[in-house]
């Protein structure tokens, strides 16, 4: 999913939670790949036949690529497909477009040979007081997606403390170490990667969203009176920043205070993002195969 907030918004900056020390992994892996970030949002290089290009990385949804119809063109290898999918996002539009598939694929040199998805589409949500994203993301989006529908199920290792995404084999995740990672039950599905956490005796369905800059929560999943703060003061569908206290997982993991922006999501499915901001304190694994997310501590 593609959400993006105004940076006249102070975004909490963090200090960096996760060591090198402690996200080295010992297991062989397919390739590391370089993100390059556009507003907290990342890019990764991708080589689609002819083309070199950058795209975003999404992991939220099971995209497995989109690209403009210009990148189409360069590549001679991918193919509009008569038949259309119907899409929609966290701003509640519906977009239907057409289907492709996509030959030659490579992520830093990895092949990932056919690809199914669809010709780019500019989806997402725009929050805060800017009614625009930066001229440098509206580029980003314009040229397209690589998600996890191209990368599953190899388990991925995203670390934004240091920039890279490592790709190991299919069915071979590295076993982090003990003591500084939490290993956190995910379900994969039509909505990418996501782990129910607990805030009181609320259950957050939270996806893994690499399209986000921040970690947002719908206000409507929350208690109203824990926070009687919420949309005091609203920018169109931006309710404002809260902190989500004592936060643990299904099996009793506690995460602490997480900060996020509350925000209208339109009806969606889940009820919130855990995006850049969040990313950019911890790594994470993303071990589908035994239906773990590991978060760096």
């Amino acid at each position: 999913m593609r959400t993006y907030f105004s940076a006249k918004f102070a975004f909490s900056c963090l200090a960096l939670a996760a060591t090198h020390a402690s996200i080295a992994m010992d297991a062989p892996s397919d390739a590391i790949v370089s993100l390059t970030f556009v507003h907290d949002i990342p890019a990764v290089p991708v080589t689609i036949g002819k083309a070199h290009t950058s795209l975003l990385l999404d992991t939220g949804g099971q995209i497995g690529i989109t690209l403009s119809r210009s990148l189409i063109k360069r590549a001679g290898t991918v193919h509009i497909l008569p038949h259309t999918s119907r899409h929609g996002d966290a701003a509640g539009h519906v977009f239907e477009v057409h289907d492709i598939e996509a030959d030659g694929v490579a992520l830093a040199g990895l092949a990932l040979d056919r690809v199914s998805g669809e010709v780019n589409y500019r989806w997402g949500l725009l929050a805060g007081k800017s009614k625009h994203a930066p001229d440098d993301l509206e580029a980003l989006h314009a040229r397209g997606v690589i998600g996890l529908g191209a990368l599953a199920p190899r388990p991925l290792l995203i670390d934004y403390p240091h920039g890279t995404m490592t790709v190991y084999p299919a069915g071979e995740a590295p076993k982090p170490a003990s003591g500084h990672w939490l290993s956190v039950p995910m379900s994969y599905d039509k909505l990418g990667v996501s782990v129910s956490l607990h805030v009181g005796d609320k259950v957050l369905r939270m996806v893994l969203d690499t399209g986000s800059n921040a970690t947002i929560v719908n206000p409507s999943a929350l208690d109203a009176a824990r926070f009687p703060e919420l949309c005091a003061v609203r920018e169109g569908n931006d309710c404002g920043d809260i902190s989500l206290p004592a936060v643990s997982d299904d099996t009793g993991n506690a995460l602490g205070d997480i900060p996020v922006r509350a925000v209208d999501l339109k009806g969606v499915p889940f009820d919130g993002l855990l995006g850049g901001d969040f990313l950019k304190q911890h790594a994470v694994l993303i071990d589908f195969a035994r239906g773990r997310l590991w978060i760096a501590v």
